[in-house]
């Protein structure tokens, strides 16, 4: 059996969430799963050393038993100017080499993901699709929901890939909309099967999935968990930013509610608190609570906060800030998030014909 390479047509396609499911699939079938992800950043730390988050994840998750650094040989952080070298290629060539060496050793399957499109890396010589002739391996692209961009995506990626002599054998498309779903099936299956290529699922968007917890705040902002240390990992539900009047707040109150307040408006945390657990309103539910801003809650508060079980996190940077990246970044899933990772490995098995991937990695 050959090696199985995941990768995306782009960023932010879902691709570690595919690899997840995938791999806890996989597990169910194959008899010896390693994992690899060659190239990553140094974004976590994780046994004590500086790792790309989707290994920790996919170790973490999956109870891979390996060694971090092999799974994850290369990391950077910054522009990697020294992979411009000759010498520096190599030297990361090496140590891919001999990471999955030992990941691979009496294993039946590896799945090696990589990181963003088939070209990505190739300024350095370490494209995915370079990456995926060296390992002998085929190859799953990862495309989002709809059907005209992801099209030529697609054929766009098979193209290089094919240019390296590396075959994608099947298309998983994820982040669908439910009334699209027909029509993907129609048209993407149809324009695949004229290249050769599987459809092997849709995936409709989840978006619990896709929305932030306490914990990728807390992992961003670090700060301190005031409250609620086992609550970490729910969705943060509609945010509600504490920067009005008290009275003008109450009325923002409605559904899932996350407050994200500057410690010095402790009349908005006070107002939040009494129409949560003192004026009887059954609309809404303080979920949880950021405190932004350096300073500290009065003794008093902090009391009344401990009573309760909600979830707070206090964070140095101030209000404005924790809301804009709230809304504009894109959080992973941390290996935590046992919902979300439960979810993920759901809607993968539910959704991706499994059985048929590994039928094309045999032939």
């Amino acid at each position: 059996m050959k090696n199985l390479f995941i990768t995306s047509t782009r960023h932010n396609e879902g691709k570690t969430v595919i690899t997840l499911g995938l791999a806890a699939a996989f597990a169910k079938r194959v008899k010896g799963i390693g994992y690899i992800k060659p190239v990553g950043k140094g974004s976590v730390e994780f046994a004590g050393e500086k790792i790309d988050h989707d290994v920790a994840l996919i170790k973490e998750a999956c109870k891979i038993p390996a060694y971090v650094k092999d799974m994850g040989p290369v990391v950077y952080d910054g522009f990697p100017t020294s992979w411009t070298s000759q010498d520096g290629r190599e030297a990361v060539l090496e140590k891919i080499k001999a990471g999955y060496a030992k990941v691979a050793a009496g294993k039946n399957l590896v799945i090696v993901e990589g990181t963003g499109n088939a070209a990505a890396g190739a300024g350095f010589g370490l494209s995915n699709a370079f990456m995926a002739k060296l390992l002998n391996a085929k190859v799953i692209l990862v495309a989002s929901g709809g059907v005209g961009q992801p099209t030529d995506e697609i054929i766009l990626n098979k193209s290089y890939f094919e240019r390296a002599g590396v075959e994608v054998l099947g298309v998983v498309i994820n982040k669908a909309f439910p009334h699209e779903f027909d029509r993907i099936d129609k048209w993407m299956r149809r324009v695949l099967e004229m290249m050769s290529v599987k459809l092997l699922g849709v995936i409709p968007y989840e978006h619990d999935l896709a929305r932030a917890t306490l914990l990728n705040l807390f992992e961003r902002f670090k700060g301190a968990v005031l409250n609620g240390q086992n609550q970490m990992s729910q969705p943060l539900g509609k945010v509600v930013l504490g920067a009005m009047s008290a009275g003008a707040a109450l009325e923002q109150l409605a559904g899932v509610v996350t407050l994200i307040c500057p410690v010095d408006r402790e009349d908005i945390l006070l107002a939040g608190l009494s129409a949560m657990y003192l004026s009887g309103r059954k609309d809404f539910t303080l979920a949880s609570i950021v405190i932004a801003g350096k300073g500290k809650l009065s003794e008093t508060l902090l009391r009344m906060i401990k009573r309760t079980t909600i979830p707070v996190l206090h964070v140095d940077p101030d209000a404005f800030t924790v809301v804009s990246e709230v809304h504009q970044s894109n959080f992973k899933i941390l290996p935590e998030d046992l919902e979300r990772i439960g979810k993920a490995v759901q809607l993968v098995q539910a959704h991706v014909d499994v059985d048929a991937a590994l039928q094309s990695l045999r032939e």
